[in-house]
């Protein structure tokens, strides 16, 4: 089982569907341990040469990665048993597809379908493990 606590340094590359263009970021990832198996994972990442902020909820088990909204509410559950691993989730009528492609002690790859009236991208996050 990987343990996150630690500060992990993170890229990201977004498609931008609607807008045709690439936006880049890079950061920290922050993960708090909030139970034995929950944490609370803070972004801070300069993005497109701007500040950004974004905090989820992971919820790590033997075979299993929950990963929740800010607030609480799920959003997608990954399979660690057979990676790479995807999940959907509908919102409103927006699709989100997550794809977790790499997964060890040392670094993750999640990426980010989504796709509906309001929304169209594609992201890409890639997670190293500091020190």
């Amino acid at each position: 089982m990987i343990e996150f606590a630690s500060d992990w340094t993170l890229t990201r590359l977004v498609w931008d569907g609607r807008a045709r263009r690439f936006l880049r970021g890079s950061g920290t990832a922050h993960f708090s341990r909030i139970s034995s198996v929950d944490w609370k994972m803070s972004e801070e990442l300069l993005f497109d040469g701007r500040e950004a902020h974004r905090e989820t909820g992971w919820s790590l088990g033997k075979e299993e990665l929950s990963i929740r909204f800010a607030d609480g509410l799920p959003l997608v559950s990954l399979d660690l048993t057979d990676v790479p691993s995807e999940a959907w989730h509908l919102c409103g009528e927006d699709r989100y597809r997550a794809r977790l492609t790499h997964w060890n002690a040392e670094s993750i790859r999640l990426g980010w379908r989504v796709l509906g009236p309001r929304k169209d991208y594609v992201m890409l996050t890639r997670y190293f493990r500091n020190g």
